[in-house]
This record gives structure tokens, C-alpha cells and sequence, in this order.
């Protein structure tokens, strides 16, 4: 069976949600007491269960971030430091550092390249972006082709949910059932108060 059940238990005492992935598709969370039978709630039980479900099957390496460059030859640049600091297309001035993006959506803004790094979080730009020290900067990836990079984390994703859906006695339309509960509501929702 493929269904996803999460049995929500309101409990007195209870500070925060403790979200449990069991066996076969069902989810235990633990709610505060004083958390309402809302609709608000309700969608923020949910965003944490997406959110568990996304960490416990198909957890990316949150330790890096994303860098997207026209230029071929950036790494490189990088490396020998002679990287220049990111200008800030808002405020046409320089930021202190170089942004970077925490997410691979900047893949489909024009850019041509993109590859992962790493570094010091020293200021955010005006998008809220990350902004690293040049100094930090530490390259983890070659220079992919844009239209590569979500080939490739397809590829990693595929992996990563072979790897641990059997874990757990999942199966890949529980975690896409789970992981997408936010937006689609395809989960029984159990409502058990102590």
C-alpha cells in the first residue's frame, strides 16, 4: 500500500513538534497542546512533516552552497584569487564579498554555469542571498553547464531515496506523497490527543 498516514498527538508539556518517520508510510508528530486546531496549524504540522521527510530520505549536503557565473573560467579565478567581489545589480555597488545562492532555482536566471561551494557567510545581499568572504571561498565541484546541474541532482536524488526508503519500508509514492503533503494534502491525518 502506498498511503502516508501521520498521526498527530497533542501533548501537554510538549515545547515543539517532534516528528518521527516510522515504517510503511506513517509519520508520528508530537504537537503542543496549546497549538490550535486551525488551519494554520495544520499547515504548519504539514510543512514540517515535508520538511522531516525531505531530510530523512533525500538529504543533500546542506553544507555547501550554490554559485552561478557566465564566466567559464571562475574557478580558476578562485583559485589563483583573483575573483572579484559580486556587484549588486539593485544598488550598483559592490558587495564585500561574493553571492551565492542556497538553492539550484538561480539555474534558470540566464546564467550559463554553476557549480558548488563553500566558504564565511559575511554580509547578505540585497535578495537576501549569502554573501561569502573571498578569502573563504573553497570550490567543491568542477563548472557544470547549467542545464546539467538538475541532470545530475536527479541523478544524486535517485541514490540518495534507493539508499534509504528501504530504511524505513518505504516506497518512492509514499516519499513523493509525503515530501509533496504540503501542497497536496494526499496524507490521512490523525488527530490523537492525550
Amino acid at each position: 500500500m502506498n498511503e502516508v498516514i501521520v498521526n498527530c498527538y497533542y501533548k501537554r508539556g510538549s515545547h515543539a513538534n517532534i516528528i518521527t518517520i516510522k515504517e510503511n508510510g506513517v509519520i508520528d508528530v508530537v504537537e503542543p497542546v496549546d497549538n490550535p486546531h486551525t488551519v494554520d496549524g495544520f499547515n504548519c504540522i504539514l510543512s514540517d512533516v515535508s520538511d522531516t521527510i525531505k531530510a530523512t530520505f533525500n538529504a543533500e549536503h546542506n553544507n555547501f552552497f550554490w554559485r552561478f557565473t557566465n564566466s567559464k573560467n571562475e574557478i580558476a579565478l578562485i583559485k589563483s584569487g583573483a575573483i572579484h567581489r559580486s556587484k549588486n545589480f539593485i544598488t550598483n555597488e559592490l558587495e564585500p564579498g561574493l553571492s551565492v545562492a542556497t538553492h539550484r532555482g538561480y539555474s534558470c536566471q540566464g546564467y550559463n554555469y554553476g557549480y558548488k561551494i563553500t566558504g564565511t557567510i559575511i554580509n547578505y545581499g540585497s535578495d537576501g542571498e549569502p554573501v561569502l568572504d573571498i578569502k573563504s571561498l573553497k570550490p567543491l565541484s568542477r563548472m557544470m553547464a547549467t542545464n546539467a546541474i538538475d541532470a545530475a541532482y536527479l541523478q544524486e536524488k535517485g541514490k540518495r531515496l534507493a539508499e534509504n526508503l528501504p530504511k524505513h519500508n518505504w516506497t518512492e509514492e509514499q516519499y513523493n506523497r509525503g515530501y509533496g503533503c504540503e501542497t497536496t494534502r494526499d496524507v490521512t491525518f490523525n488527530i490523537k490527543e492525550e
